[in-house]
């Protein structure tokens, strides 16, 4: 709670308390909760070193524990990293994983996030998919109810602005929209397809 309302220095301190303890008990379920969201504070002040030994450790044991969820949103965390430090080749690797365990879950909340970040991924390239990818993920979240943090959403914005400079907002507002009528499987196979091939008709 205290790091959605902003305060991280409290939300930390928090994490921190709840880890010694977690290792005093051998508590490894809490050992890898409150590593993660340590890791998750740190990429957020900006220290993606720090974010990555972090989120490496806690991937580590949640793995070992069968938690799914923490494994994708631990996974998202590393490949949100790489992409900030323009490896995309990682980024790419940390999302598709992420994003195959999420659609066995049918984890709608984490497979629009993951679709942010292969839209982010290929902003740098390829507006077309970008508009795609993105429309997609708006509808997805669109169909569960969810919204975007302030954050998340000023990021998601930022690529989609991008996008529509390079595309213009005609041709923008139809690849966005074809994204919206996919289905969540055919969003899920969109995003993995590496190399990219787009269907014809959405060019």
């Amino acid at each position: 709670m205290a790091a959605r309302q902003g305060d991280l220095k409290l939300a930390q301190e928090s994490y921190e308390r709840t880890l010694e303890i977690s290792r005093e008990l051998n508590d490894r379920s809490e050992i890898g909760y409150s590593l993660g969201s340590l890791g998750g504070l740190a990429r957020l002040k900006g220290d993606n070193n720090r974010a990555r030994e972090l989120l490496i450790e806690s991937l580590e044991t949640v793995r070992e524990l069968g938690q799914d969820e923490r494994v994708i949103t631990n996974l998202l965390g590393l490949g949100v990293i790489a992409y900030q430090e323009n490896d995309d080749e990682r980024a790419r690797s940390f999302f598709a994983e992420a994003l195959l365990l999420a659609a066995r879950l049918m984890d709608k909340i984490h497979i629009s996030d993951l679709l942010d970040g292969f839209a982010a991924i290929a902003c740098r390239s390829d507006a077309k998919r970008c508009a795609l990818l993105a429309g997609s993920a708006d509808q997805i979240r669109r169909s569960i109810g969810y919204e975007l943090a302030p954050a998340e959403r000023l990021f998601r914005d930022e690529n989609l602005d991008k996008a529509r400079d390079a595309l213009g907002e005609a041709a923008f507002a139809k690849l966005y929209d074809n994204g919206c009528r996919l289905s969540t499987d055919d969003a899920v196979a969109l995003a993995l397809q590496h190399p990219y091939i787009g269907p014809r008709d959405q060019s």
